[in-house]
């Protein structure tokens, strides 16, 4: 009898989702049969399911909107068991040096890598080992090489604006925010526009990368 796998998926693109399941549980070769717990399509969804549900596997996009791979990574680890986590993301160069000290990420896949590599990652994460796409790695050294570029403020952020950035810097999520600080999400959204844009930032995960 093979041995179930509880997986959680967490991708801001369905189709992704779709793809991982299918393969999962209809095509591919591993012994041992995969039961698909959960599906998210945004970090804060996986970080409310996660809360219900206790997978073995999670297989985590990195760059979402809101609340990054990386986030809910770490609120993963405060999980007992915890999972291990298998990042699948479309991006090679997200990642600094610091991330790859959490223990339960166990590898990464560059998305549209054959599924052989998939397969791979897969079974050396089970069983215990790791699997690093050595493009990532690649990159990870290259940034280790280079000088941090400094958070240059094109204007000064507002008291409010500096409580939000401070609580972003904690990993909060903007959920988290509004409810620390008591104001609706909304208007958190339109605080981290603001915050972006006054940093020279094009998007929140341009400056998780700055800070992080």
């Amino acid at each position: 009898m093979q041995p179930i796998i509880k997986v959680m998926l967490v991708d801001d693109d369905p189709n992704t989702l779709a793809f991982l399941e299918a393969w999962l549980t209809d095509n591919c070769d591993l012994p041992y049969r995969f039961q698909i717990l959960g599906k998210a399509l945004s970090g804060n969804e996986a970080i409310q399911q996660l809360k219900n549900v206790q997978p073995d596997l999670m297989i985590l996009d990195l760059n979402m909107p809101e609340t990054s791979g990386m986030i809910v990574a770490r609120f993963a680890k405060t999980l007992s068991p915890t999972p291990r986590i298998l990042l699948y993301s479309g991006y090679d160069d997200l990642l600094e040096w610091q991330d790859t000290v959490h223990e339960h990420i166990r590898g990464y896949v560059i998305k549209n890598s054959p599924v052989e590599k998939l397969e791979m990652a897969v079974e050396k994460i089970l069983a215990g080992d790791l699997f690093w796409d050595p493009l990532v790695y690649y990159h990870m050294h290259q940034k280790s090489h280079e000088p941090r570029k400094p958070l240059v403020w094109k204007e000064e952020l507002t008291d409010r604006e500096q409580d939000i950035f401070a609580l972003f810097c904690k990993g909060h999520t903007p959920t988290q925010m509004a409810n620390q600080l008591n104001l609706s999400i909304n208007t958190i959204k339109t605080h981290l526009k603001n915050i972006c844009q006054k940093a020279n930032c094009a998007d929140i995960a341009k400056l998780r990368q700055l800070v992080f």
